[in-house]
């Protein structure tokens, strides 16, 4: 089992530990298990404590190799790739053409949704990323 660094990311700040695990993936599994059920142990100063966006299992370079991040920031990096697409389809649908506009929507509201309990992992991994 390797020992991973994992960086832990709110709005106002962020905490690295030291997280088990036999691939980035199971670290990265090891790390939203430790955010849900236990947060304060992260060392987070008490008066910044804010719900976890983002998680990255590092490697020894302080590179990323596995990441996962919540809806609620998917969505925030999702908004003007959507405003675009539905600005888009509104012109397209003005001017008749339609179906180009609707794929670009449907793109960018598939990057936007939120990823099922467990996909993330997979989905975010860098490695896949390629």
């Amino acid at each position: 089992m390797t020992n991973y660094l994992v960086k832990f990311i709110t709005d106002a700040g962020s905490a690295i530990h030291e997280v088990a695990g036999d691939t980035p993936a199971h670290a990265l599994t090891a790390a939203r298990k430790r955010a849900a059920t236990d947060p304060d142990e992260l060392y987070f100063e008490p008066y910044t404590r804010q719900d976890i966006d983002e998680i990255i299992v590092m490697d020894d370079n302080g590179d990323p190799e596995c990441t996962w991040q919540s809806d609620a920031l998917r969505l925030r990096l999702a908004a003007s790739d959507l405003l675009i697409a539905a600005r888009e389809v509104v012109a397209s649908w003005e001017g008749g053409h339609l179906a180009e506009a609707v794929r670009n929507l449907a793109a960018a509201i598939a990057e936007a949704e939120p990823l099922p309990d467990g996909a993330a992992a997979e989905a975010q991994s860098q490695g896949d990323a390629a």
